[in-house]
Formats: structure tokens, sequence, C-alpha cells
């Protein structure tokens, strides 16, 4: 079950060459560009936005929404819940905590329980006058049962979610899934 979000295909997110503009939502490294050609797509449903962008065999992604609590960011190559390789993120006292988990058949697990190693990195993000903003970096091919490469053109299965809490384990206030074309 798929919901409908709005895709925003190739938007350009600096237009001015040598300058440096800042997103007006997160300043982080990787979307704060300086070249007229860098890029990002965009999804936006119920005031949540989820950028993402290639850059030197990485997949680049920046998270908002409406929320102070924790908000998290899945992939998977299937509709299915199970198997979503995901990351929780959340802002403790100005510091980004953030975790990567996989979904198992009765909710989920930390990837490093599951005999994976970490991958998640160039985590960065603030609160803002009632919404958290959070980046981060993957690699191309992410950990876990299924096999899911991230290559631009790919056809995925993104998993958006947030809480009211900051507490990883409370339950999400608002989770979708949308099928992209990365």
């Amino acid at each position: 079950m798929s919901d409908e979000g709005k895709i925003t295909r190739r938007m350009l997110i600096a237009g001015i060459p040598g300058s440096l503009i800042m997103s007006p939502f997160l300043p982080t490294a990787g979307f704060a560009a300086g070249r007229s050609d860098t890029e990002t797509d965009r999804l936006e449903k119920d005031g949540v936005t989820f950028d993402w962008r290639f850059d030197k065999g990485r997949f680049r992604a920046r998270m908002s929404a409406p929320t102070t609590g924790w908000l998290a960011a899945g992939l998977n190559s299937s509709i299915e819940l199970k198997d979503t390789y995901f990351v929780m993120l959340r802002i403790e006292d100005g510091t980004v905590e953030a975790q990567e988990r996989i979904a198992v058949s009765s909710g989920h697990r930390g990837t490093g329980a599951l005999g994976y190693s970490p991958v998640l990195g160039h985590v960065a993000g603030r609160e803002e006058l009632g919404q958290t903003h959070v980046s981060f970096v993957l690699p191309m091919n992410l950990p876990g049962p299924r096999n899911i490469n991230l290559r631009e053109g790919a056809q995925v299965f993104l998993m958006l979610a947030w809480s009211q809490e900051k507490d990883f384990t409370h339950h999400s206030a608002w989770r979708r899934h949308f099928e992209v074309t990365l």
C-alpha cells in the first residue's frame, strides 16, 4: 500500500555559481552546494519532506517533519515493512543521535545485533520552530537480508515516519510508504 506524495524531480538547490546557498531548512554538508548543477529529488507529504541525491558513489538524504520527536527513513526493495533498512534520528540537547535498524517480523532490531556493520555517515540536524531537520549519507548498497541497491533510476520503497516523542521505542505518530524511482 503505497501512499501518493508529491515528488519533485531534479529540483535545483543551488542556483548561483560560486555562491554558497543553504537549504531553507537544513544547512548540512552535501546539500549546501556552491555549483549550479547540484540537483536533488524531493518527496513531500503531510508537512514531511524527504530530499535525496547521489554524490560520489553515495546516497545523500535529508528529511524534515513537523515534530521535535524522532524521525525515521527507510528503504526496501519490497513494499513490505519486514526487512526494511531504516535510520532513526533525534536531536537531544542540540546533538543528533542516530540508530540503524532493520524491520523484523516482530518489530525492529539494530543492525549490529543482526550481525551487520554500521554504514550510516555524515549525520547532522537541528530543531527549529517545532520542526526537526536531519541529513545523512548512505552507501549505494545497504546491509540487510534484501539486496537494496541505491543506484540512480532504481525502483525502491521509501518508508518515512516520525514520532511526537524522542524515545526511539515510542510508536510513530505518522508513517507512510512510497514507491519511488531514485
